[in-house]
């Protein structure tokens, strides 16, 4: 019977030294046969090859890699994920970290600099009348640009609004008077490095079409009003206005012809009234109805309208003046205003000022002469555009 007892004692040890023998035969597995890769500037849906026998984790310490899942089963897959445009000049590097219990795999993610110098298009017309054209570009250097064919008629003048997310090259193309059609070659490189975009400018032959007394007019913001182009042309044109909010094409008046025919009119355009405080800009793009192409590009400058008014106090009025009791006492003076910050100051120093919500809390100190006084508090747009608010206070005497 002990030796029964033995025996089976012997079979379980074993039997459990077979168990945990075959448990440390299965290793966990995680690899790839890439792990570090180098991609493109653009925007791409991209995917690297992993291969597990446990169930995985994946994460990334960039914000620019967008992964499209973060978790998957034990098997040969791929980890999907998105790369965000690289608008810089300067490659940037991202990883991918895979984790499989106690097995990390880390991918190296390369990301190539974006293409510094970049035309949204390589060919550009103008009418012939000339005048100023604007060359959308992308470019985050500074940048030479050289006029090599053509120099004869067009003239680069300068990279316009290059701080802003839409610069432009600004060119001033001569008068064709010539019957046949010119062209400009401009080079458009980096000034560093030999990054460079050829542009093609082609002049069409001589048609008339002009705005006869200038392309910008300047308005004031404050009250509507009315602005006038006078134009010769013999082409037919469709009319773009940039903000048709605050500009509104008007009726034309008669037309006439001069003695080669060629049309002379006024166009009108009603200009609203400026709400906002900035100044702003549009343009009325009038452009070929054949072919599209630019005929005239004017340019209306709005002055901003700042406002700043007194709407309501706790002051009583008296006239022109403003009452306050003897005693200290805090009051409050609300305004209507676009103004961006307004500051307040006070001629004498037993009034003062505190900033609150719509507008300023005026505490008035007890008054301990013996007769009434008297102080200005006055309220300045910090910028100096805005007519200032001045408020005369009267203190009772005790």
């Amino acid at each position: 019977m002990k030796h029964l007892f033995l025996s089976v004692i012997v079979v379980l040890m074993s039997a459990f030294m077979v168990s945990c023998s075959d448990d440390d035969s299965v290793v966990s597995q995680l690899s790839s046969d890439q792990t570090e890769v180098t991609y493109s500037s653009d925007r791409a849906v991209e995917s690297v090859l992993v291969t597990a026998t446990a169930n995985w984790n994946v994460t990334t310490d960039v914000e620019w890699i967008n992964l499209t899942k973060t978790s998957y089963e034990a098997a040969e897959n791929n980890i999907a994920f998105i790369l965000d445009a690289n608008l810089t000049s300067e490659n940037r590097v991202g990883h991918i970290l895979v984790t499989s219990g106690d097995k990390q795999l880390t991918f190296t993610i390369t990301q190539e600099g974006a293409v510094v110098v970049k035309l949204s298009q390589d060919t550009y017309t103008v009418p012939c009348t000339g005048g100023m054209l604007n060359v959308n570009i992308a470019a985050n250097v500074e940048l030479d640009v050289d006029v090599e064919t053509g120099d004869d008629w067009l003239e680069f003048v300068e990279l316009k609004d290059a701080d802003t997310a839409f610069p432009y090259l600004l060119f001033s193309a001569k008068v064709n008077t010539t019957e046949y059609e010119r062209t400009a070659v401009v080079n458009i490189k980096d000034a560093d490095s030999e990054e460079s975009q050829t542009l093609t400018i082609v002049q069409k032959e001589k048609w008339v079409f002009e705005v006869t007394d200038g392309v910008t007019r300047e308005v004031d913001g404050s009250e509507p009003t009315a602005v006038s182009f006078n134009i010769r042309q013999n082409i037919d044109y469709v009319e773009f206005i940039s903000d048709n909010s605050w500009i509104k094409s008007h009726e034309d008046l008669a037309v006439t012809k001069d003695a080669n025919n060629i049309d002379e009119k006024t166009i009108y355009y009603d200009i609203m009234v400026n709400e906002g405080y900035d100044d702003r800009e549009g343009t009325i793009q009038l452009t070929n109805a054949a072919n599209g192409e630019l005929l005239a590009l004017m340019t209306i400058k709005q002055s901003g309208n700042p406002i700043l008014e007194l709407t309501a106090t706790t002051f009583t009025k008296d006239k022109e003046k403003y009452s306050a009791d003897a005693a200290k006492k805090s009051y409050t003076a609300l305004f209507k205003t676009n103004v961006k910050q307004i500051i307040a100051s006070s001629s004498a120093d037993w009034i003062s000022c505190v900033e609150s919500v719509g507008g300023f809390t005026l505490t008035v100190a007890q008054n301990t002469t013996e007769a009434a006084r008297e102080a200005t508090v006055t309220f300045s747009d910090l910028n100096g555009k805005a007519e200032p608010v001045v408020m005369t206070i009267t203190q009772k005497k005790p």
